[in-house]
């Protein structure tokens, strides 16, 4: 599977845009929470095609905070991925999960993959160093992780990246954690009236998915995962799995 990015890629100055990417995916979704809030109409809208579509099972949309927690989680989910391939640079995949949903609360939900590769790429045009070629694939890697329509025969082709693979796989990590539901539900002050809803909740929506993915056949598979995502999401099954354990014995002490 070819790389866009080699291992020896460097990019300048790496730790200081690192830095500013941050900030900038902070501000950016600060503000664009804000405008949406402003309006209860447009945002009762928003969170009603974010529960048809049932594409973040964890996530309550009340705060740009928790959008912002999850790219850091991303990114550090795409760090753990390259540790364990041959020839993929890390620095670029990083800037990936970091500004992958950048624009989540500026548009339709269904074009945030392509609005936030555009926005990223203008980011870096004016804040990085890197080539405009260079800035073109990192555009790509974060627009390919999200479409409005799925073309299953691109990602089981041989045109796709494997930046672009690991950087789906980053997300869907984060997405299955119950650690990360688990601080959303906390930061936003759940509503769950019971330790037994959460348990349910996470036990069909998390546990469930990560599960399909696993025992998945190959061909049916979105692409062709890489040997360590199966690995990780196998620890990560485990961990929720230990999560719940301690959440029903809690339940029945308390």
């Amino acid at each position: 599977m070819r790389s866009l990015f080699s291992s020896g890629f460097s990019i300048e100055n790496f730790g200081e845009l690192k830095e500013k990417t941050e900030r900038y995916v902070y501000e950016r979704l600060k503000e664009q929470h804000e405008m949406a809030a402003a309006s209860s109409e447009n945002y009762n809208k928003f969170r009603s095609r974010i529960t048809d579509l049932n594409q973040l099972p964890y996530y309550i949309v009340q705060s740009h905070k928790d959008k912002f927690v999850h790219s850091l989680n991303v990114a550090e989910n795409c760090i753990k991925l390259c540790s364990y391939e041959k020839d993929v640079c890390i620095q670029t995949m990083e800037l990936a999960g970091l500004l992958h949903d950048v624009s989540y609360f500026s548009r339709s939900y269904e074009e945030h993959g392509n609005n936030s590769a555009e926005m990223a790429a203008a980011f870096l045009a004016e804040e990085s160093a890197l080539s405009k070629g260079d800035i073109e694939k990192i555009k790509r890697i974060i627009a390919r992780h999200y479409q409005k329509v799925r073309d299953a025969s691109y990602y089981h082709s041989d045109d796709i990246s494997l930046e672009e693979i690991i950087l789906l796989e980053a997300d869907f990590l984060d997405k299955v954690s119950i650690k990360s539901g688990l601080l959303c539900l906390i930061e936003n002050g759940s509503k769950m009236s019971s330790i037994e809803k959460i348990i349910d909740k996470y036990q069909k929506k998390i546990i469930d998915m990560a599960e399909g993915v696993i025992n998945q056949p190959v061909e049916k598979r979105v692409c062709h995962f890489t040997d360590s995502y199966l690995m990780l999401l196998n620890e990560q099954l485990e961990e929720n799995r230990k999560i719940i354990e301690h959440l029903k014995k809690f339940q029945q002490e308390y």
